[in-house]
């Protein structure tokens, strides 16, 4: 009997020794705490053209377009929307921001007396004076898809030549950033 009992007590010891087994709904041991934050990330699309835009001396408004390019931003934080004239397709040197002559496949030498002004269309921004360097037309907070309408004013000067072949043209760069 005293065996049985030493037996017994052995046993439980043991058992009390041994580690217990861990069920699938056992709080806290089976909690994974899992945690991140969204990258900043910004999506810029520009879309649209202006062709055959007819440019007056003195015109009231500055030759003003403001239908025909639109811009959509998304952006999960803050952002800046600027433009700049990047020099594209071997663009005339010198002629940062300026319209200049161009005919089917290439630049020419002739160049409007003033740079193109661009905005975005609402924004407390007004009118940029188009340069090589990147300058804000738009800002905004974290957005899933806003649009927006992009204005453009060419001022002539009569020293500007009317082209007999061709055109004025420029390519207009939308630079999008987060802040």
């Amino acid at each position: 009997m005293k065996r049985i009992l030493l037996i017994g007590v052995l046993v439980i010891l043991l058992a009390l020794a041994l580690p217990a087994t861990v069920s699938a709904s056992t709080p806290p041991n089976n909690l994974a705490v899992v945690a991140g934050n969204v990258k900043e990330s910004i999506e810029l699309t520009v879309t649209g053209s202006i062709a055959d835009w007819p440019l007056e001396v003195d015109s009231a408004n500055d030759n003003e377009k403001t239908v025909g390019v639109d811009m959509n931003v998304k952006s999960t934080t803050g952002w800046s929307v600027g433009v700049a004239d990047m020099m594209d397709e071997s663009k005339t040197a010198g002629s940062a921001g300026k319209m200049v002559q161009y005919d089917a496949s290439a630049y020419g030498t002739k160049v409007l007396t003033n740079a193109l002004n661009v905005k975005s269309v609402g924004s407390v921004i007004d009118y940029v004076t188009l340069t090589g360097t990147k300058t804000a037309i738009q800002t905004g907070s974290a957005t899933s898809g806003t649009d927006y309408d992009i204005g453009f004013k060419q001022k002539i000067a009569y020293t500007d030549e009317k082209l007999t072949t061709g055109s004025y043209r420029i390519i207009v760069t939308f630079l999008g950033s987060n802040t």
